[in-house]
Formats: structure tokens, sequence, C-alpha cells
């Protein structure tokens, strides 16, 4: 199965939150930075295998771990429904800003 950058993302978030290890915690452990650490989580980079056995390291879980954490991710949909997420945030986002240029607009007259 292919799995995407985001449930790669997703599961490192997940591994390292029931670690109970903070981003900077984990960029200390493996040498990554937390800018890099938290676009991966974030699906908005590429993960290798060479980060991801640090992390996994760091995390005290093996990479066949977070591959089949990232798998059940995959599988469940969350992918999907991340994307589907950020969509409808920046949905919500441009009904705000048009709200409030009507608000000034109406207040101008």
């Amino acid at each position: 199965m292919k799995l995407t950058r985001t449930s790669l993302g997703l599961a490192v978030r997940s591994a390292r939150r029931v670690g109970q290890v903070t981003l900077s915690d984990l960029a200390a452990a493996t040498g990554l930075t937390v800018s890099s650490l938290s676009r991966t989580e974030n699906g908005e980079r590429d993960l290798g295998f060479g980060e991801a056995s640090l992390i996994a390291e760091a995390l005290k879980i093996d990479v066949e771990t977070l591959r089949s954490l990232a798998e059940a991710i995959e599988r469940g949909g969350a992918a999907d429904k991340k994307s589907a997420s950020a969509g409808l945030a920046r949905d919500l986002a441009e009904l705000q800003r048009v709200a409030m240029e009507a608000v000034i607009e109406a207040r101008l007259r």
C-alpha cells in the first residue's frame, strides 16, 4: 500500500502524542528541526526512511510500527478527512473575510 505524506505525518503525530513527547523533545532526540517535524506531521513534506528510523527510535517504537499505524490511518480515510477539514477551514476563513468586508462597507456608508 502506498502511503501518503498525510497518513505518515498523522502516524508520527499520533505516536508522538501517545508517547507524550513534545515536538521540541522529538527535535532534540532526532536532530531534526521543530519546523521539519511539524511540516512532516502536517503532511507538507516527505518523510525519508532515515528520518522515519530516527523518529521511531526516539519514540521507542520500530519503523514497522510507524508504517503499520500509517497504513491503518490510510485505510481509515483519515488523510482524506484531514484534507476535507482543511478545505472547510479555508471556506470558513473566506466567509469570515467577506462578512468583515460587508460590515466595514456598511459602516462607511
